[in-house]
């Protein structure tokens, strides 16, 4: 007889990875700006600044001018997360907010997401009308701040200076990101100028963890997984990453789409199976900044 999976199990599943979800949100969604997509491509438009002529004289010519267009590719990929549970495995397990099944699921796909945002902080982007020019990130004007030496008080205000000389967060309050390893964490712990009230008012320090530096919100990923978020090379040189507001836009097609469906083929296992659809892009270069560390070997 012909076995088909449970309607009710399957919603309560579906359920179950979205409450998940939103329990645990990922550190970088309401960071960056997030649309809908629909199509394979899509594209950012962006104006460039304008300035004013002066007028010398009477009935002066009219001076045309031209505010400069850009545009840059987002491309959606698609991720898949998927697990196989065999009959003697427990139903309860898929719909028990305690078990780990639905947690592993939710908790991939997020990590993913922060995963491809972090990518696209210093990715070649591509431009033109068939958005086949190359634009990489230091041509786009992002810059690199060498903190291998240690993430100091210093290099925080170095990385603000940068921002500052684009006119980034001087007139508008935007905000500002620090997207860390732990052991970097670690490092602005030890800088007195940020942890001592005698020289901040900021409130910087919050239950051990420092959540400001000099006006960037703090974002700690952690150093030593598997598969960290931040990158590291073969020097043991880690890119982090001090961004702001506008900096990243994503482009969402579909976010954590459960499904469960009977495999036939692996003597009726159910196969759990959520689809992440997304792309992520660089706005602009000046408001990303790579700030290079050293990962402890």
């Amino acid at each position: 007889m012909t076995q088909y999976v449970d309607t009710a199990l399957a919603t309560q599943f579906a359920d179950q990875v979205h409450l998940k979800g939103q329990q645990m949100k990922t550190r970088l969604r309401d960071k960056v700006e997030v649309v809908p997509m629909n199509t394979q491509d899509m594209t950012v438009e962006t104006l460039d600044s304008l300035e004013a002529v002066e007028i010398t004289s009477r009935h002066q010519k009219t001076q045309g001018q031209d505010i400069v267009h850009g545009r840059r590719r987002l491309r959606m990929r698609e991720f898949r997360c998927t697990i196989y549970l065999d009959q003697r495995d427990e139903i309860s397990t898929l719909v028990d907010p305690q078990r780990n099944y639905a947690g592993a699921v939710s908790k991939a796909m997020y990590r993913q997401f922060d995963r491809l945002v972090v990518e696209a902080m210093d990715a070649t982007v591509y431009t033109g009308k068939d958005m086949t020019t190359t634009l990489s990130f230091a041509s786009d004007g992002g810059k690199t701040v060498n903190a291998t030496a240690g993430l100091t008080y210093e290099k925080i205000l170095e990385i603000n200076q940068n921002f500052a000389d684009y006119e980034i967060g001087t007139d508008l309050d935007e905000g500002a990101y620090l997207a860390i390893a732990a052991e970097d964490h670690t490092d602005l712990l030890l800088e007195i100028e940020l942890t001592s009230g005698d020289y901040t008012r900021e409130y910087a320090l919050e239950k051990g963890k420092i959540v400001r530096a000099v006006g960037n919100e703090v974002i700690v990923f952690g150093g030593a997984v598997n598969n960290p978020i931040l990158p590291v090379n073969g020097s043991n040189v880690r890119s982090c990453f001090a961004f702001t507001t506008g900096a990243i836009q994503v482009g969402m097609a579909m976010d954590q789409a459960p499904r469960i469906d009977e495999r036939a083929d692996l003597n009726y296992a159910k196969q759990v199976q959520a689809v992440l659809m997304m792309g992520a892009v660089r706005k602009e270069g000046a408001r990303v900044q790579k700030v290079t560390t050293t990962k402890s070997a």
